[in-house]
């Protein structure tokens, strides 16, 4: 058996395994309230909208309600799956999954979970292949890692579907300029993407014709994104601006904030956060284009850096650098550890297991007792060693980034070299 069908086995096996018992109640719940919403033909940026302005009436405070905040593309991919799911048990759906104390069905939760996270099982599945078919090794990493494993199987986050479309528009880049624009603009479903979106231009006005087939790309991918904007853009924009507009949280160095009561003194430092942030990422985006560093360190470089210095850092937003960064010599594999160990004092590994949990009255109890103990026993110290981790994991994201500024030596793309078809364009992109 090839190598890389035998790690693409591997890694889907172990995910199908895993999906159907773990989850994030609060993210996936948000997708079963989208999905359902947008099928029954319900505005969903509305929606969030208004429960924005009802937490603000109650509160007098300017919180945000943390619902669906993400492109339309993101339902036109998990919707039909959820479709499927009402299909397969068709009657009144009581999945309340955003609720305090969480209401499932059993056995509907378990094919909710596998369904629901299909698409994301066969984005890993699509970079484990990619990855295998250029350096085996580089797959059976990927498809074995554990915190890759971790937030698509038992956690549910969609961003290596992110890092897919990074992965393979940049693997497409140099050749199939159209389809490297549509797979850009697919990757902006978690909008961070964003960042990228100065380099990718940049490096597509060698020419007019090889710029406008970029962009075409892009625009197609956008579509739906156009269409919210002429159909409803007041509650569209409110719920996108969200993102940009949440107080400093994360595995970052602004962390230690976050133990500051007081929500205006948070907003406050949250606005230097930002002008820091877009002072760092547009410097370091203008270094990377006028030294014309090759388009593989510099998509890893700018990444890091909204990474390192982002007033939000979310432990999953590594998944979508890493089916990228793997490519290179100069990227510590380290990296993944601080982002697992995060979650550990943050959400805790025992939350992702509700759904085994709560299978009957004694397990339930049990998860209280042990979750009760963790609180009693590491609670009062958790904000500090997750203060820790965040500064460890921007130190070693700092080095990376500087280590990517070195010179590029030809010996280094040598382990890639499987063959000369399938190296070629990655050749080429190196060279640039």
């Amino acid at each position: 058996m090839r190598s890389w069908l035998k790690y693409v086995l591997i890694g889907l096996v172990i995910r199908l395994i895993l999906a159907p018992f773990f989850m994030h109640a609060w993210d996936i719940g948000t997708i079963l309230e989208a999905s359902r919403q947008f099928l029954n033909g319900e505005d969903v940026y509305k929606y969030v909208a208004e429960r924005t302005s009802m937490l603000r009436q109650s509160t007098g405070l300017p919180f945000y309600y943390h619902g669906f905040a993400y492109l339309p593309q993101t339902l036109l991919i998990f919707a039909p799956f959820y479709r499927l799911y009402t299909l397969m048990f068709p009657v009144e759906n009581i999945l309340d999954l955003r609720a305090v104390e969480p209401v499932i069905l059993y056995p509907h939760i378990y094919a909710f979970l596998l369904l629901i996270k299909i698409p994301i099982i066969l984005a890993d599945v699509a970079v484990i292949y990619l990855l295998s078919k250029r350096e085996p090794r580089i797959g059976l990493f990927y498809a074995l890692n554990p915190y890759v494993l971790f937030i698509t199987a038992m956690w549910g986050n969609f961003d290596p579907l992110v890092g897919l479309f990074l992965l393979a528009s940049y693997l497409c880049f140099s050749e199939r300029r159209i389809l490297s624009g549509f797979l850009y603009g697919l990757s902006l479903i978690k909008i961070y993407s964003i960042v990228l979106l100065p380099l990718f231009i940049a490096r597509s006005l060698s020419g007019w014709r090889e710029f406008t087939k970029f962009v075409l790309g892009l625009f197609v991918a956008s579509l739906p994104v156009i269409s919210c904007l002429f159909v409803a853009p007041n509650s569209f924009l409110d719920a996108i601006l969200f993102q940009g507009a949440r107080p400093v949280n994360g595995m970052n160095m602004y962390y230690v904030v976050s133990s500051v009561q007081g929500m205006f003194f948070q907003t406050a430092v949250t606005k230097v956060a930002t002008l820091i942030f877009a002072v760092a990422l547009l410097s370091l985006t203008y270094v990377v284009l006028r030294g014309r560093k090759p388009m593989l360190n510099s998509v890893v470089m700018i990444m890091l850096t909204w990474m390192l210095f982002a007033p939000v850092t979310n432990e999953q937003y590594l998944a979508s650098l890493m089916p990228l960064a793997l490519l290179s010599q100069r990227f510590d594999r380290k990296l993944w550890i601080f982002p697992l160990l995060f979650t550990a004092f943050h959400a805790t590994y025992i939350y992702f297991a509700i759904p085994i949990f709560w299978t009957d009255a004694a397990l339930r109890n049990l998860y209280m007792v042990v979750h009760g103990a963790w609180v009693e026993t590491v609670g009062t110290y958790s904000g500090y060693i997750r203060y820790f981790i965040s500064l460890s994991f921007a130190f070693l994201a700092f080095r990376n980034v500087h280590n990517h500024f070195q010179p590029q030596i030809p010996a280094l793309n040598k382990h890639f070299q499987v063959t000369k078809t399938a190296v070629s364009p990655v050749k080429a992109r190196h060279n640039r």
